[in-house]
C-alpha cells in the first residue's frame, strides 16, 4: 500500500516539476520569481493510518492493528528565504480527517476502533529553483503530531478514549507560481510517532500508529 502512495505522490510532484520545466523553455518571463517571504495557504488530499498495538492481558499478549483511509482538508503557513537558487524555509500546518477502521479486540466480545482526527506538523523545508525559477522542489522534516480517538465497542463494558501522539514528519514535494502572488503544490508527508504504554489492572497495551500523506496545496505569498 505505501508503495503506491508514494509512486502516486512521486507522479504529482514530477508532473508539476515537468510543467514548469516546459514554461521556462517556452516563455521567460520579464521577472524572475522570487520565493522569499511569508505565505498562508490550504490544502486537500488524503490519509492513510496504519495502527498497531499489543495489548497483554493476564501475562498473555496478543497483536493487532487497523489501517483506515479519509480524506483530509487543512492549512499552513511558513516562511522562505532564497539565496540564489536555494531556498530555506520554516511550515506549521494542521489537517482534520477522520481515518477509521476497527479489529477484533482481544476480548472478541468487543471491536477495537482507533480513527485519526487530527495531523500537524513544523518542519523545515530545503529547496532548490535550479529546474526553472518559478517551479521550488524541496525535501521536508521536522516535528510531527497526531490525535487519535479509540474506541472498544459495544459501549456497554467498552471504552472511549483520546490519545495524542508525537514524533517525526518527513517528506518531498514540488511547487510552482501560477499567478500574481499564488503558487500551486503537491507533495508526500510520512509521519512515525514514538509509541504508546497504558496499562490497568491487569492489562496493558501499548500502540504505535504511523500515517501517511498524499496532497496538493494553494499558497499565498505576501
Amino acid at each position: 500500500m505505501y508503495a503506491r502512495i508514494t509512486a502516486t505522490a512521486a507522479a504529482f510532484i514530477v508532473a508539476l516539476a515537468c510543467a514548469g520545466g516546459v514554461g521556462e523553455a517556452h516563455a521567460q518571463p520579464a521577472q524572475r520569481y522570487n520565493w522569499s517571504g511569508i505565505y498562508i495557504g490550504i490544502h486537500g488530499g488524503a490519509a492513510w493510518s496504519d495502527v498497531n498495538w499489543q495489548t497483554t492481558v493476564a501475562g498473555v499478549p496478543s497483536d493487532q492493528s487497523s489501517d483506515a483511509t479519509n480524506a483530509l482538508l487543512g492549512g499552513q503557513a511558513g516562511f522562505n528565504w532564497q539565496i540564489g537558487t536555494l531556498v530555506i524555509g520554516l511550515e506549521a500546518d494542521i489537517s482534520k480527517t477522520r481515518a477509521r477502521e476497527g479489529a477484533t479486540c482481544p476480548n472478541p466480545a468487543f471491536t477495537c476502533f482507533s480513527q485519526l482526527d487530527t495531523l500537524a506538523s513544523v518542519r523545515a523545508r530545503l529547496g532548490t529553483t535550479a529546474l526553472a525559477h518559478h517551479v521550488l522542489l524541496y525535501v521536508t522534516g521536522g516535528w510531527g503530531f497526531a490525535d487519535y480517538t479509540f474506541e472498544a465497542l459495544p459501549t456497554a463494558g467498552g471504552f472511549h478514549r483520546t490519545k495524542s501522539f508525537e514524533g517525526w514528519s518527513v517528506g518531498a514535494g514540488g511547487e510552482m507560481a501560477i499567478a500574481g502572488h499564488f503558487s500551486l503544490r503537491a507533495e508526500y508527508l510520512a509521519y512515525i510517532f514514538d509509541a504508546a504504554h497504558e496499562a490497568a489492572g491487569n492489562t496493558s497495551a501499548t500502540s504505535r500508529p504511523t500515517v501517511n500523506v498524499a496532497r496538493i496545496g494553494l499558497n499565498y505569498r505576501f
